[in-house]
């Protein structure tokens, strides 16, 4: 099994819209996916029409076990969803409590982890308990300025788990239009070694598919959005 957090220092880069699709277009595949929403913020969980503010990944922190807090998507494609609560997780101390917790989990092809939009104990844990983590960066200038930040928090939680890498640069929010997003695109590639070719553009179909709380393959499964995700989808199966 394969598992990758989904990392982003701050919002509006399209995280949790690319994991969401990312996720539907492994399961179009016939790869199945379980799905953990670690933000307090929800949004991957309303957009999956998930959201349970009652039991969840908050309760995995505290004692239960995963297979509790599953619900159901469609065949293949499952997700552990988030609520407020996670905010009073943020003191916590040992960040090996997730990763403890799924070490059971076999039964899928992909465990995505959808983090925070920063860098605090919650990205923390997901990432010691995947090791391989994907960055959406959004096609502009300003996308590079807290990549810093993200390389540093890598580099001290070294020491509790030494594997933690970068498996890809995903570039999101690709505006067709305009000719600063393929300036940014180049500007990331230059600066990354590993970005992968597929670049998600910021479509219609892919909004009004968050809106109808599903994603774009099912909403959609014509639409450029559609075509984008499972063109990545097939990217982060060669991955080794």
């Amino acid at each position: 099994m394969k598992r990758f957090s989904i990392v982003s220092t701050k919002g509006g880069t399209g995280k949790t819209t690319t994991v969401h699709n990312l996720a539907a277009g492994l399961n179009a595949l016939n790869k199945s996916v379980l799905l953990v929403d670690t933000d307090p913020q929800s949004n991957l969980s309303y957009a999956a029409g998930r959201f349970n503010d009652e039991l969840g990944i908050y309760d995995v922190f505290n004692g239960l076990s995963w297979q509790s807090a599953v619900q159901n998507i469609r065949d293949g494609l499952d997700i552990i969803s988030a609520d407020h609560r996670l905010v009073y997780l943020e003191n916590k101390k040992d960040l090996h409590i997730l990763q403890k917790a799924f070490k059971s989990v076999k039964a899928y092809d992909y465990l995505l982890i959808d983090c925070p939009p920063s860098l605090g104990y919650l990205t923390q844990s997901a990432l010691i308990t995947t090791g391989n983590y994907l960055l959406p960066l959004q096609t502009e200038y300003l996308a590079m300025r807290n990549v810093a930040s993200l390389n540093q928090l890598v580099s001290e939680l070294k020491p509790e788990r030494k594997d933690i890498k970068l498996a890809g640069v995903i570039l999101s929010m690709y505006n067709t239009r305009r000719k600063l997003s393929g300036e940014g695109a180049n500007i990331i590639k230059q600066h990354f070694k590993k970005v992968f070719k597929t670049v998600i553009r910021n479509t219609v179909a892919v909004t009004e598919a968050a809106a109808q709380e599903t994603d774009v393959i099912t909403y959609k499964p014509s639409s450029p959005g559609a075509s984008d995700f499972i063109s990545l989808a097939k990217e982060v199966i060669k991955l080794k």
